[in-house]
C-alpha cells in the first residue's frame, strides 16, 4: 500500500525560478486563468487592464516570499513586472497543484 502522508520535503515551495516558469507557461493560454471577484473590482478601481496583468504574468518577475496556499500543492506569488507607458504592476497569484492560476489582485507598485 502506497504511503499518502506527506513529508516535509512535500511542503517545501518549490525555486522561484520553477513557480516563475509555471505561472509564464500556464499565463500562456487565458483558459488557465482565473480571475477573482476581488481582482477584477482592484483592476477597474486602479486602472490596470487584462492586457497589462497578462504581460506581467506571461513575463514578469517573482517578488517577495512564495507563501503557501489554501491547500497542500498550492502557492502564493507576486509577480511584477513593467508595463510601457506606465508605472510597475504586481499580480497576488495563486499557483494551484492542478495547474491553473488564479488571480487574488493587482496593485501598482509604486504607490503613487
Amino acid at each position: 500500500m502506497a504511503n499518502l502522508e506527506k513529508g516535509p520535503e512535500d511542503l517545501r515551495p518549490p525555486r522561484p525560478e520553477v513557480l516563475r516558469e509555471k505561472v509564464r507557461f500556464l499565463a500562456a493560454d487565458s483558459a488557465n486563468v482565473t480571475i477573482t471577484c476581488h481582482a477584477e473590482e482592484r483592476m477597474v478601481q486602479r486602472d490596470i487592464t487584462s492586457t497589462m496583468m497578462f504581460k506581467v504574468l506571461r513575463s514578469g518577475m517573482l517578488s517577495g516570499e512564495v507563501q503557501n496556499g489554501k491547500r497542500v500543492g498550492d502557492w502564493v506569488v507576486k509577480v511584477t513586472g513593467s508595463v510601457p507607458g506606465k508605472r510597475d504592476v504586481g499580480v497576488v497569484t495563486a499557483v494551484l497543484a492542478r495547474d491553473r492560476l488564479v488571480i487574488i489582485t493587482v496593485q501598482w507598485e509604486d504607490m503613487r
